[in-house]
């Protein structure tokens, strides 16, 4: 999974806004997050593909960890196309969202 998220991503070059981050270069929604297709039950023949959020595939995948109920995967860097590891985090949901209507954020969401 991480050479598919490499892959498909690039870095924004240093004196670009969101320098730094890692953006994903594959489908993204008219919410502004990404999302990406991924084969349920491990193989590629006659399964269905489910489409997750790639911040959250990302956050996963380069943590190594799953995503506790309850929780969501902030954007340190507040760029939605953004999979860099180090600027994903996982908040409490509540205060993720609360956050994020703070900073004029009013997208609504469920969680994948």
């Amino acid at each position: 999974m991480e050479h598919k998220l490499l892959s498909r991503s690039v870095v924004i070059p240093e004196g670009q806004t969101h320098a730094g981050c890692w953006l994903w270069m594959g489908r993204v929604e008219p919410n502004g997050y990404a999302k990406i297709g991924m084969y349920e039950g491990g193989g590629r023949e006659l399964e269905r593909v489910r489409n997750y959020w790639v911040h959250r595939v990302a956050f996963e995948t380069f943590h190594c960890t799953k995503i506790r109920p309850g929780h969501d995967v902030d954007h340190r860097c507040h760029f939605r196309l953004c999979i860099h590891p180090n600027h994903l985090r996982e908040r409490i949901a509540a205060k993720n969202r609360s956050d994020g209507a703070k900073r004029g954020n009013k997208t609504r969401r469920k969680a994948a």
